[in-house]
């Protein structure tokens, strides 16, 4: 035990099952000593509670800044490279689109042709199809 407590210096507290351990060590005496005290109970619940508030405000603000829409407003704001690029890539972007939709516009012309030419053969199916059943049925009294 260290007869000179104005002269310890305080190592380092450790915080594990509510119980703080504290390495002094005493300038005059030249020697180590071990300090435990009991944490109450509202002061470590205090502290988690928070650390976690903490860490999820800086998780929430690392991830906002990290977010892409906000580098690419950053981006904007900052440079004149990214402005362009980005613009060509819109322009890219509209052209193709414009592109589709003409695609479109061509399916759907075609679509109206084979419904029409669909609808030119339908008469001319149904009656090869009634002509057909008609020579079946020929075909089987013949043979009974």
């Amino acid at each position: 035990m260290c007869i000179h407590p104005t002269f310890a210096v305080s190592v380092g507290v450790l915080f594990k099952r509510k119980v703080a351990t504290a390495v002094v060590f005493c300038w005059l005496c030249l020697s180590f000593q071990n300090i435990e005290a009991k944490i109450p109970d509202g002061i470590e619940s205090f502290t988690t509670t928070r650390s976690e508030k903490k860490q999820r405000a800086i998780s929430s603000a690392i991830s906002l800044l990290t977010n892409k829409k906000t580098r690419d407003l950053i981006m904007i704001l900052n440079s004149k490279r990214f402005v362009e690029i980005f613009v060509n890539t819109l322009e890219q972007k509209k052209h193709h689109e414009a592109k589709l939709k003409e695609g479109l516009k061509d399916l759907a012309i075609k679509h109206m042709e084979l419904q029409n030419s669909l609808s030119l053969v339908w008469p001319k199916q149904e009656a090869t199809v009634a002509k057909t059943r008609d020579l079946k049925k020929v075909c089987l009294m013949e043979g009974l």
